[in-house]
């Protein structure tokens, strides 16, 4: 999980994180985090928390067969009306 992902509730180590904040310091984004037994943490924004395995409550979303995003066909095309777009976005999504 990466720093901006934590939240109330998240386990840090042992630790349930109660307040998070952002900031800078020293020009550098931060994430400040509180947990229940008054200590403190700071992680830098864009970095993995140490310790703490990838979420899973998230859904593994749209995966492009193939070429990667190109796949999917974004954009629109020529005299193509909303509901044909949405058609082929949906029958070129593959779940993991």
């Amino acid at each position: 999980m990466y720093a901006e992902q934590l939240r109330a509730g998240s386990l840090v180590g042992e630790r349930r994180v109660i307040r998070k904040s952002t900031g800078l310091m020293n020009g550098v984004a931060w994430v400040f985090v509180r947990f229940h037994d008054g200590s403190r943490g700071e992680y830098r924004v864009g970095r993995r928390v140490p310790g703490i395995p990838p979420r899973t409550d998230m859904p593994a979303g749209p995966v492009g067969a193939g070429r990667g995003v190109r796949s999917t066909g974004a954009g629109w095309r020529d005299g193509e009306s909303a509901g044909d777009r949405h058609s082929r976005f949906i029958d070129r999504l593959v779940y993991a």
